[in-house]
């Protein structure tokens, strides 16, 4: 049996992780609804969407993807990160300090093409054969690493 969504584009992919969907439109709107925990929507707040809702924080978007850290590419080749970016070896009560409930710019490395997010895990794919993970840099004082905050990346050649 299927079912309808009302999505008001033409849908040229689609992110989900856990109950929580991000729709990418062909005129690069991004729709979302679903569970928001974390800010793994980028609606701005942590709330669960309940109808399909266009995100207004994001335009001229081409690809999503993530699973803790979701990674959105737009047209021209910028990167944008949101989500629960802190990775804790334990689920600490501060963790949640770690929510990104907005996009915020990335700085991507060199000849990015695109980009693959999953759990822990982010990857960019680079022009010349490439790829480059991003590795973000320890607190000096609580044992957790910020994704978006400080990071470096570590290169993998064939």
């Amino acid at each position: 049996m299927a079912i309808q969504l009302d999505i008001p584009c033409h849908v040229i992919s689609l992110d989900s992780v856990g109950q929580g969907t991000m729709f990418v439109c062909r005129n690069g709107d991004v729709y979302a609804k679903g569970w928001n925990s974390g800010g793994n929507l980028a609606m701005g707040g942590i709330k669960k969407v309940e109808k399909i809702t266009r995100n207004d924080h994001l335009k001229r978007i081409v690809k999503i993807t993530g699973g803790g850290p979701r990674i959105g590419m737009t047209t021209d080749g910028k990167f944008y990160g949101w989500g629960d970016q802190r990775r804790s070896r334990r689920a600490e009560w501060w963790a949640n300090s770690g929510f990104v409930r907005s996009p915020i710019s990335m700085d991507a490395p060199k000849g990015a093409m695109t980009v693959f997010s999953y759990s822990t895990s982010v990857f960019f794919l680079l022009r010349d054969g490439r790829a480059a993970e991003l590795i973000p840099e320890k607190s000096w004082f609580f044992n957790y690493e910020d994704t978006f905050k400080d990071y470096h990346f570590r290169y993998y050649s064939y």
